[in-house]
């Protein structure tokens, strides 16, 4: 029995908390939907707030104040423009040593350039002239074994053929019985020669063939030497 008046008394009490919550919720619904009337005060602000925008909208719009530039004293005009000076001084200076520099060592490239191209030119030069030589004395001591021997006939070549060959591919010998006679008396020029430097102590056809080529050489050397240094002179004055 206690139990089942405990389960009657709970059921009360769930219904009757449901119908306070159901007149809480009616209740508000009704006060929101309740028209609200504003105090004098609050039309008062209103007003005064349309009015303001009414005014600054009427009005035109103030220029903005313009910045206020104090002049620089005399101390710190003299200071700055000091400063200016001595900076673009130096940016000058060392924009001026960067140019040299960078001149100087194309210049140094160049002149190394010059130099090789110069030593190989009279590389080449004093091989040919060497060949030369090596040729024309070949062609002696053949011309004298050739004598010795009573013989007409070529003997056979001293040098090895790297030496020749070259030589003989740029000058042909002609043929013919005057190219014949010309080589003859070419060859009985060449003995007499040879037989008057050996009397009289003097270089032969080949020493005269190194001896120009040497000359020559010193000769185009002391050339380039006069270039450079008139080369020198015009940058040393510029």
């Amino acid at each position: 029995m206690r139990w089942r008046l405990g389960l009657l008394q709970d059921a009360a009490a769930v219904e009757r908390q449901v119908a306070k919550e159901a007149a809480a919720e009616a209740a508000k619904k009704h006060k929101h939907n309740i028209p609200t009337v504003k105090t004098e005060a609050q039309m008062k602000a209103e007003e005064e707030a349309a009015a303001k925008a009414a005014k600054e909208a009427s009005e035109p719009a103030k220029p903005r104040p313009r910045p206020k530039i104090r002049p620089l004293s005399e101390a710190k005009a003299i200071e700055s423009g000091a400063t200016f000076i001595s900076e673009t001084f130096l940016f000058s200076v060392a924009a001026g040593l960067l140019l040299f520099e960078s001149w100087r060592s194309r210049r140094k490239d160049a002149s190394r350039r010059d130099d090789v191209a110069e030593r190989l030119n009279e590389l080449e030069e004093s091989e040919q002239a060497a060949r030369r030589a090596l040729v024309e004395l070949e062609r002696e001591v053949l011309r004298l074994r050739a004598k010795e021997n009573n013989t007409k006939t070529k003997g056979v070549r001293i040098l090895p053929p790297e030496i020749y060959e070259e030589k003989e591919e740029e000058k042909e010998e002609p043929t013919g019985i005057f190219a014949r006679i010309k080589a003859w008396v070419s060859s009985e020029q060449a003995d007499s020669e040879a037989k008057d430097a050996l009397a009289t102590n003097k270089p032969g056809p080949a020493e005269t063939i190194l001896v120009e080529s040497d000359k020559v050489l010193v000769e185009k050397r002391k050339q380039a030497a006069e270039v450079v240094a008139s080369a020198n002179e015009q940058a040393t004055k510029r």
